[in-house]
């Protein structure tokens, strides 16, 4: 089965969407645990 230019576009479109988001989440997630946990015991 061969795949269309397009296909490939959407399909690393995909990809890099979901490798930002993985990499918020891993630079942001020590800051928001420190946050809700201030929160918490504050």
């Amino acid at each position: 089965m061969v795949y269309g230019r397009a296909c490939w576009v959407r399909f690393g479109a995909c990809c890099l969407a979901l490798l930002a988001g993985v990499c918020a989440e891993l630079f942001l997630s020590p800051v928001l645990l420190r946050l809700m946990l201030e929160r918490i015991l504050g």
